[in-house]
């Protein structure tokens, strides 16, 4: 998902169309954050899932299924029980020495295929991915390409997701004129999770959670 150049003409693109690699039933290994406990946050989704409500392009993402995506591991075709198991040792012994990670989120932004609340700059989140691309890269190293070329990393958290290539004008201006909210600082869980988009949304089920700090 690219980032809107900061003008109204950005033209909204569905987000479930089916990546390289990916079709009904594909479950895949990554490495999320996610927030469980964050009441303050999720107020902070709620306040501009209530906004966007009435945009049929839109999808709210629920809130049990609110994620930072950090780090893909692999296809689970592709990646063995026992290397999962090697790679999730090895990160909750890494992670245990690493700074807290706390997160700050304030305004959502309009991305071509989301509406997302992008995370301040963070040092600690920088930290937390070059471990995870380190572990995975070195415990993985005949691993296939990754299903999505790689691309800049921007920290966000999607709350809710476009479902047909439309103009975005209103959506724009929509979030634009939502009040500013104050900043919500939060503290989530490093997840490794087995994912699917089976149902035209982002679910999981939870191999390992990992507290930061």
């Amino acid at each position: 998902m690219t980032a809107d150049p900061g003008h109204d003409g950005i033209e909204l693109r569905n987000h479930w169309w089916w990546r390289p690699g990916w079709q009904l039933g594909t479950r895949y290994y990554t490495w999320h954050l996610t927030f469980p406990a964050e009441p303050p946050f999720r107020r902070l989704v709620g306040s501009y899932q209530h906004t966007l409500s009435g945009f049929a392009q839109l999808d709210a993402v629920p809130m049990e299924w609110l994620h930072l995506t950090l780090v893909g591991v692999g296809d689970a075709t592709a990646v063995t029980h026992a290397q999962v198991c090697r790679i999730a040792d090895r990160v909750r012994r890494e992670a245990a020495v690493l700074p807290p990670v706390a997160l700050t989120f304030q305004r959502a932004v309009v991305l071509n295929e989301a509406v997302a609340l992008v995370a301040e700059p963070n040092e600690s989140l920088a930290d937390l991915r070059r471990m995870l691309t380190a572990v995975v890269s070195e415990s993985l190293p005949a691993a296939p390409a990754p299903a999505v070329a790689p691309r800049a990393f921007v920290p966000h958290v999607s709350v809710a997701y476009v479902n047909a290539d439309s103009a975005g004008l209103h959506v724009s201006r929509a979030v634009d004129q939502t009040p500013t909210p104050a900043a919500v600082a939060v503290s989530p869980l490093l997840s490794l999770i087995e994912l699917h988009r089976d149902n035209r949304q982002y679910e999981w089920r939870t191999i390992e959670d990992i507290p930061l700090g």
